[in-house]
């Protein structure tokens, strides 16, 4: 290819290198990069070996690439102009919201029963949607019934029982430490749907995932295999008593579940212990004060001392689901067949539990979960 051939070519490049320059504004190291690019194709040492067909396919992968970049400088300029609107709009909205503060007296009508409280109240769960609809920004969306007062269609009850919690929860400066509130068993699937509508989930300890972690796994007693979900497979290989229990306290609320594989005449105890208490190293920890569940051998435990609850066989291979209340530790059994059978036992209110097992038979399997209240709701 002559010298002159290569000129001509040169220039080309160079132009179409002019005018995605000027209609793009990137930064100068793109450029600088794209410039050094193009002068090193056209010098001789590069250009002279090829033939032409060799240096029209370059110049084509050059057009890509530059293409390829003005796309991407399109789109975020394309974002960026999105985002300027979207602020401006906010900007805007903002302006327009209604001067609110937080001891204004707030009247509700839920279901037709009254209740009175402050929007501080309302909105102390931040990031919630009864916090959203009291923020000022959505006063004007709000349903109003014939008097003013702000209208939801929801059970009186478990708003009640919501606005309470909220309100002691401001008063103690607690943001989750507190119990959840004692909720009527029959109430319970009401209270757990309005917690849901609210957006109310992570204020209330029954929605708290349970810590499944041992704090005691004795690993020459005691295979434990991590299921990748929170839970574990443990499989009991002593021939003594020995008892385990998790490392930190189970939140009022919550929920967990124990699948057990257990020869017939085997013993197993499943329940809670004081947290207090969990690290007593004794083979008989079913009888300690603070000790409240079930066993092998039709045997109740509540407060260190045996009891009998009717229909409750001893515990064998089942899956059983636990819920610690305030002053009720629940659990629901359902055998191989689907039955279904819930037991209770009344434990001391404002005590730290955590989870309790104490093996008495050797090769006993177990899977430890965790679960939701919605179990309890179905069996009840």
């Amino acid at each position: 290819m002559s010298q002159a051939s290569v000129s001509v070519f040169a220039r080309q490049v160079s132009k179409l290198h002019s005018s995605v320059y000027q209609q793009l504004t990137v930064t100068r190291t793109s450029c600088s990069a794209i410039i050094f690019t193009t002068h090193l194709v056209l010098t001789k040492r590069c250009l002279l070996p090829y033939n032409r067909g060799a240096m029209e396919a370059l110049a084509l992968k050059l057009k890509e690439e530059i293409d390829r970049e003005l796309a991407e400088v399109k789109k975020e300029r394309s974002d960026v102009r999105a985002e300027r609107e979207a602020l401006a709009e906010e900007k805007a909205s903002m302006s327009q919201l209604t001067v609110v503060d937080a001891n204004d007296l707030i009247e509700l009508n839920a279901g037709g029963e009254y209740i009175t409280t402050t929007r501080g109240t309302l909105t102390s769960a931040e990031g919630s949607m009864l916090a959203a609809m009291f923020s000022g920004r959505w006063e004007d969306r709000l349903t109003l019934d014939k008097d003013g007062r702000v209208f939801f269609d929801l059970n009186p009850y478990a708003l009640r029982k919501i606005i309470d919690y909220l309100r002691l929860r401001q008063l103690t400066k607690a943001a989750t430490a507190l119990p959840a509130p004692v909720v009527a068993y029959d109430m319970r699937t009401e209270f757990n749907g309005v917690v849901e509508y609210l957006g109310l989930e992570e204020v209330f300890c029954p929605r708290f995932p349970v810590s499944l972690q041992l704090s005691n796994p004795d690993s020459t007693l005691l295979n434990v295999i991590p299921d990748g979900a929170g839970g574990s497979r443990l499989t009991y290989t002593g021939y003594d008593f020995k008892f385990f229990c998790t490392d930190t306290p189970i939140p009022v609320g919550a929920c967990w579940k124990i699948g057990v594989n257990i020869a017939t005449s085997g013993w197993l105890y499943l329940g809670i212990i004081a947290q207090k208490d969990a690290a007593t190293d004794t083979i008989v920890s079913c009888s300690c004060q603070s000790s409240y569940g079930w066993a092998g051998s039709k045997q109740v435990w509540a407060g260190g001392s045996t009891t009998t609850s009717p229909g409750f066989l001893g515990i064998c291979t089942s899956t059983y689901y636990f819920q610690l209340l305030e002053t009720e530790l629940l659990m629901l059994q359902v055998a191989p067949t689907g039955a279904k059978t819930t037991f209770r036992l009344t434990i001391p209110a404002s005590c730290p539990y955590v989870i309790h097992l104490n093996f008495g038979s050797t090769q006993t399997e177990l899977v430890l979960g965790s679960a939701t209240e919605a179990v309890f709701d179905n069996a009840a």
